[in-house]
């Protein structure tokens, strides 16, 4: 006897389509908003004024009679080499027929421009990570060990004077590579709360990423130069960021052609190199 099958055939088989699309995935800024921020547009160039360290001089000690103050020969100049930036403008531009809009039933306006942004964020951090490979004081391993780690932060803090130091309000920061997670979660600092600096709540929940007291991150677009992650632990005022134009989204009509551009001009670069250290490892920790 025949049975009717009116699921593989073709005009007895309803299918239905969501109205909305399922967002794509990009990597959440970590770097570019923990940096120092260029105070002002940095149109063609923008020019950071340092100030250097001071020289300090003994003028004497015990009788002072024979030495009246007047002929002091220690001069502090104390002025630094100004850091320049430059801007690169980005943009993302999509369109899309008035006529095809009218004949599909998603609004592609409605979901079209969050997915851009997400896009242009990690762009904007990509190109931020890129200065680490320019930094000077270097130090590059297949993985990142306890030794390593410890010595990394060790001249972290003598780079900086002192200023930076491990715990002190999280002063200290780092963004490595996510092939770099399974190696950092060996080290103790990472692992046991006593270490890791929050034995005050040693539950912690989700994944903790501070290390003795320096706050890391991970990132999927860590510049890598074809051999090497270029992972960094930093301070603030190690990089800087500057705009002339913040992430901007124009909307136009060609005739029957509707197109988005999102569009920014920003740059990044080094600030301060005594306050950074790139940390380059060289195994992809087995990524599956």
């Amino acid at each position: 006897m025949a049975v009717l099958t009116p699921g593989g055939t073709t005009q007895f088989n309803l299918q239905d389509w969501a109205a909305t699309a399922a967002g794509a995935t990009h990597q959440k800024e970590v770097f570019n908003p923990t940096i120092y921020r260029y105070p002002g547009k940095i149109f063609g160039q923008g020019n950071q004024r340092k100030w250097e360290r001071a020289d300090l001089t003994e003028f004497g000690s015990g009788n002072l009679s024979t030495n009246d103050g007047s002929n002091l020969t220690s001069v502090s100049t104390m002025i630094g080499t100004p850091a320049t930036i430059t801007p690169v403008h980005r943009y993302i531009k999509t369109a899309w027929s008035e006529a095809e809009q009218a004949q599909i039933d998603i609004a592609l306006r409605s979901g079209l421009p969050d997915e851009m942004e997400k896009c242009m964020a990690e762009g904007h951090d990509a190109a931020g990570l890129v200065n680490v490979a320019s930094l000077t004081h270097v130090t590059t391993n297949a993985q990142v060990d306890a030794g390593i780690w410890r010595r990394v932060v060790s001249a972290l803090m003598g780079y900086t004077n002192g200023e930076a130091m491990p715990g002190d309000s999280e002063k200290i920061l780092g963004v490595f590579s996510h092939t770099a997670y399974s190696f950092l979660q060996n080290i103790e600092e990472f692992t046991h709360a006593d270490v890791r600096g929050d034995s005050e709540d040693p539950l912690v929940k989700g994944i903790y990423t501070r290390g003795g007291g320096v706050n890391v991150r991970y990132s999927t677009v860590v510049y890598n130069d074809g051999s090497a992650w270029w992972n960094v632990v930093y301070v603030k005022e190690a990089f800087m960021i500057g705009w002339n134009l913040e992430t901007h989204l124009t909307e136009d009509m060609n005739d029957l052609q509707r197109k988005l551009l999102l569009s920014s001009n920003m740059g990044v670069a080094v600030l301060n190199n005594n306050r950074a250290v790139a940390v380059k490892t060289t195994d992809d920790g087995s990524v599956l």
